[in-house]
């Protein structure tokens, strides 16, 4: 019978602990049979090890939990040009965490990933292929929050970061049809986008809701984005804003195309909006595109064609573009 008596641990797991007592007796007890300062240690969370070399020693431990997820929002005010960021700690554990300070680590830790004997070449695909899977990044943006904190099980905890305010810049955009594929015509609205600077804060990446007047207008995600760096975010569809495709010939073969398309842009809004529209169109040295517009409002990039123009309030306008490639 042990119970009562001082021991040194020398093993400690979830389950099993390996102890000494003063006169150098060693055996396994049950982890939950022990005490340390007369509190109950609590190890339910399995899957670790832990040495201790004095059984009344003060130590810490860590150890990767599931269970435990924070997301990143943003509101922006778009009357009062603000943006408020805060995160939302999901805890899915059945566990109440007391905290008096925090660390959220922002950025895209890499975890490595168990495979099957069996891999199809779908899962072999990476995104870039110079860099493996097991890589990671090395610097990440962490925020410290010195508070007590509760997160209580089973429930989502909302804490704010930062807010700032901010100088707001609409964009609207739209990719087009890709001239070989384009037949008799076609009419899409605009895309309704925000862009703004960081200024003094890292952005984490999130989700980004615009209100105005307490309205919801839209919401839209962003990536990691330093300090001092612009931003562009997609809101929702434009509703004052369109633009109609006309094919007005196509000249096709297995060698050569020329194709002619009439764009319009409509405004319907009492206010100047700045456009971008994009259309696909593979660069070579043997293609080419004109168009009425002037030389310097567009450019051929290596996929497609940038547009960039001003519409008046109420204005639509017109222009052309020919589209040549052997």
């Amino acid at each position: 019978n042990y119970y009562g008596k001082k021991v040194k641990v020398l093993f400690i797991n979830s389950y099993n602990s390996f102890v000494e007592e003063e006169n150098g007796l060693r055996y396994f007890v049950d982890t939950y049979d022990l005490t340390f300062k007369k509190e109950k240690f609590d190890l339910q969370f399995g899957g670790f090890n832990i040495f201790v070399e004095d059984y009344a020693k003060v130590f810490n431990y860590s150890y990767l939990l599931d269970g435990i997820k924070f997301n990143i929002y943003y509101d922006l005010d778009y009357n009062q040009k603000k943006i408020v960021a805060y995160t939302e700690i999901d805890n899915k554990t059945d566990k109440t965490f007391y905290i008096n300070k925090l660390y959220l680590v922002a950025g895209d830790i890499n975890r490595a990933r168990k495979y099957d004997a069996v891999m199809y070449k779908s899962q072999k695909l990476q995104k870039n292929p110079l860099l493996s899977k097991n890589q990671s990044q090395n610097n990440y943006k962490i925020y410290t929050i010195n508070k007590d904190i509760s997160l209580k099980k089973y429930t989502n905890n909302y804490i704010n970061l930062f807010s700032q305010n901010i100088k707001i810049k609409d964009i609207y955009s739209c990719k087009l049809t890709t001239p070989t594929y384009l037949y008799e015509s076609t009419e899409k609205n605009l895309i309704w986008n925000i862009s703004f600077n960081t200024k003094n804060n890292d952005f984490p990446k999130g989700i980004i809701r615009v209100y105005q007047d307490g309205i919801f207008l839209g919401e839209g995600r962003i990536n990691n984005t330093p300090k001092n760096k612009d931003v562009i975010f997609e809101v929702g569809d434009d509703f004052f804003g369109f633009i109609k495709e006309e094919l007005v010939y196509k000249n096709k073969d297995y060698k050569h195309f020329d194709i002619k398309v009439k764009y319009t842009l409509k405004n319907f809004q009492d206010k100047q909006k700045d456009v971008k529209l994009y259309i696909p169109f593979i660069k070579s040295f043997k293609s080419t595109v004109s168009s009425t517009l002037p030389i310097n409002s567009y450019k051929l990039n290596g996929k497609s064609v940038e547009i960039n123009l001003k519409l008046n309030p109420k204005e639509t306008k017109e222009f052309f573009m020919v589209f040549k490639g052997k």
